[in-house]
């Protein structure tokens, strides 16, 4: 099997002023998407355990589909960011111990910025070494890109300030349906937050797990099926669920 490097390789000064124009395009694209990527991490650190549980299912998804996925030729430089990952995904297991609700130790937007630069910046070394396609990484992060995005984009559609602080994100919303739930029966409201946070962690790492990573693994098994496809096909209920509205 050939992989992508093998297939691809084609030095920069072989290539027309087209290619490099293009080449041009995608790296400044790259750097922007990462700006917004840290500026999401930060975002969707709202309640005890997502922001990293978040980071440690990309940390891990992407490990294991580079794992398997590099050719052995590309295995050496694999190797670097394979190790990358599940160094950054242990440190991240240690401190969800202690972040998992109730929280004893919050992350904060050091935490939250040193987790989304580096995963973007593993990302892009990735896509730039045609270690694994692009949309494994739009596919892995979708929980966090998708509700960020549609939060930014719905606040500015109804004239809000985006750059005002607020708790509208889609996770946001459940947490406080399902609090009220537990309050209802009678739980105390510390109780009830922390079930609350417990639940809807555990409900993004079952999209996560059992939705977005095997998507993410087609875009490597059925290539021909499109990157674009099966990527859209992957976030489109994400897409409807950050629509989902409660009667606050």
């Amino acid at each position: 099997r050939t992989g992508f490097r093998e297939r691809q390789k084609i030095t920069l000064l072989s290539r027309g002023e087209d290619d490099r124009w293009n080449l041009g395009l995608w790296w400044g694209a790259g750097w922007l998407a990462l700006l917004w990527w840290i500026n999401l991490f930060n975002f969707m650190d709202g309640i005890d355990g997502l922001a990293g549980l978040e980071t440690l299912f990309i940390a891990l998804g992407g490990a294991l589909l580079l794992y398997w996925h590099a050719d052995q030729p590309a295995k050496l430089a694999a190797a670097s960011v394979l190790g990358a990952f599940c160094l950054l995904a242990s440190a991240t297991a240690g401190f969800l111990v202690a972040n998992w609700a109730p929280a004893t130790i919050f992350m904060g937007d050091v935490g939250s910025t040193f987790l989304g630069l580096t995963l973007g910046l593993l990302a892009l070394v990735c896509c730039a070494e045609q270690l694994l396609p692009p949309a494994v990484w739009v596919i892995l992060g979708g929980v966090f890109w998708v509700d960020g995005t549609v939060t930014l984009l719905r606040r500015i559609y109804r004239g809000e300030s985006w750059r005002q602080p607020h708790r509208d994100h889609a996770y946001q919303r459940l947490a406080r349906t399902l609090a009220r739930a537990e309050e209802a029966r009678g739980q105390s409201k510390p109780a009830a937050r922390t079930h609350a946070h417990r639940r809807v962690c555990l409900l993004v790492a079952l999209i996560n797990g059992l939705w977005l990573l095997p998507l993410a693994a087609l875009v490597i098994i059925a290539p021909q099926w499109g990157q674009a496809l099966i990527a859209l096909v992957a976030l489109l209920p994400i897409v409807a669920a950050a629509f989902w509205r409660t009667t606050e």
